[in-house]
C-alpha cells in the first residue's frame, strides 16, 4: 500500500496486551533497506521517515508507543 518493498527478517520481539476480552499478540520483525518509490496507498495523505523524536509527537496507540520506545533504546 505504500509501494515499497522490504525483506522481513526474524522476529526481534513480542509484545502481548488485552483489548476487553481479546488477546493480542503482536510480533516485531527486523526489515531489510526498503525498495521502490514512496506512494500513498488508499486513505494515506503522506509517506515519510521520522526519527525516534518525531516518532515521540505521533498520535499512536499505546501498543505502538511501546514499540517505538523498545526500538529507540536498540538505537543507544
Amino acid at each position: 500500500m505504500t509501494g515499497l518493498r522490504v525483506e522481513i527478517g526474524p522476529e526481534v520481539k513480542r509484545l502481548k496486551y488485552t483489548v476487553t476480552k481479546h488477546r493480542v499478540t503482536v510480533h516485531v520483525r527486523e526489515a531489510g533497506k526498503p525498495r521502490g518509490t514512496e506512494t500513498p496507498g488508499p486513505s494515506l495523505v503522506e509517506i515519510r521517515w521520522v526519527d525516534a523524536v518525531e516518532v515521540a509527537q505521533l498520535p499512536l496507540t499505546a501498543p505502538a508507543r511501546r514499540i517505538a520506545s523498545w526500538i529507540g533504546s536498540q538505537d543507544e
